[in-house]
Parts: C-alpha cells; structure tokens; sequence
C-alpha cells in the first residue's frame, strides 16, 4: 500500500516536472525570440541616432549658409541704397529710381 501511494506520487511529481521543463523550454524560447527583437530594436536605433545626427548637422549648415545669405543680401541692400544716393540728379526724380509702393512690395515679398 505504502508501496502503491509512493508510485502515485512519483508519477505526480514526475509529471509536474515535465509541464514545469515545457514551461521553461517555451519560456526560453520566448526569451530567445525577444533578444533577436531588442537587438533589431537597438539596430534600427543606431540608424535613427546616425540618421538623426546626420539631419541636425545638415540643418544646421543650412541656417549657417541662410545667415551668411541675409548677411550678403543686407550688404547689398546697404551698397544699393548708397549708389542710389550717389546717382541722384539735380532735380530730384528720375526714371531708374525705384518707386517706392514697389520697394514695399518687394520687401513684403521677401
């Protein structure tokens, strides 16, 4: 009898080990499938650092390039206006000079 409920207790005990050896194996494996995800993960992040890095330095250059052209472009507006007063004829009105309703539309437009 002793005998019999020992056997029992083996086969319980030996069956809760293998569901416990599948959980573990899926758990595993789950684990595995995860790792190869993160590392992917943290691939395409590099990618995006680079991209991003790569963007701002881009950005950056652009501003530079478009603060240097405001800079020449005020320049010239300064010299421009200059010449203008330089070349003003006696009398006070010529045809090359610009009128002024059309300086403002020029200015708005920029």
């Amino acid at each position: 009898s002793t005998a019999n409920e020992l056997q029992i207790e083996l086969d319980f005990q030996l069956k809760r080990c293998k569901t416990e050896e599948q959980l573990v194996e899926s758990l595993s494996a789950q684990l595995s499938g995860m790792e190869a995800e993160r590392a992917e993960l943290q691939e395409r992040l590099q990618e995006l650092d680079t991209s991003c890095a790569d963007l701002n330095q881009r950005r950056d250059a652009a501003r530079q390039r478009l603060e240097s052209t405001k800079e020449k472009l005020a320049d010239i507006r300064t010299r421009e206006a200059q010449l203008h007063g330089q070349s003003r004829p006696p009398h006070g009105h010529s045809k090359s000079q610009p009128q002024p309703h059309k300086q403002q539309q020029q200015q708005q437009q920029q």
